[in-house]
């Protein structure tokens, strides 16, 4: 993501997942984000790309977190000022929660807003590793995180292979 920001040419940078969808006028929506005063980045609002009561749960549940934390996961579809990018530090070289940590530094640029757009991401991991089991480990992930711990058997379940 760091070598792609650094290739990149316009002012504002949209990290998308290859399994998560856009609507159509997304772009244009980041756009008017930043004209509101000291709007430096955000994400999309998540869902899942398939119903149920479990990944409608799941989605309420983060989407609460991070509208009042504007910390997002990657698969919200991060968006940022370039130049807010690079004095942010970019993506930290970690085997997990780089994503967090980046809008935790972005944040002291200005605010990170979440756009009432939604972004469609794959549940796929859920279905192969298990939604109980998927949601404990994320959840441990953060909690390991923000204490500044990053056990690296919990990098198997959460990054893609």
């Amino acid at each position: 993501m760091n070598s792609g920001a650094a290739a990149a040419q316009g002012e504002i940078l949209l990290f998308l997942h290859v399994d998560c969808r856009i609507p159509a006028d997304s772009l244009q929506v980041i756009i008017r984000a930043y004209t509101e005063p000291g709007v430096c980045g955000g994400a999309f609002t998540h869902s899942f790309g398939e119903p149920g009561l479990f990944h409608a749960v799941i989605g309420l549940l983060v989407n609460t977190c991070t509208k009042y934390t504007r910390t997002f996961f990657g698969d919200f579809g991060i968006f940022v000022q370039r130049d807010v990018f690079f004095q942010a530090g970019g993506f930290e070289l970690i085997p997990f929660c780089e994503d967090l940590e980046f809008c935790r530094s972005a944040r002291r640029y200005g605010r990170m807003k979440q756009i009432n757009r939604i972004i469609r991401s794959s549940p796929r991991r859920f279905q192969r590793i298990g939604r109980v089991k998927l949601t404990v480990v994320y959840l441990l992930a953060i909690v390991l995180n923000r204490a500044g711990l990053r056990p690296l058997f919990l990098k198997r379940y959460i990054v893609d292979r």
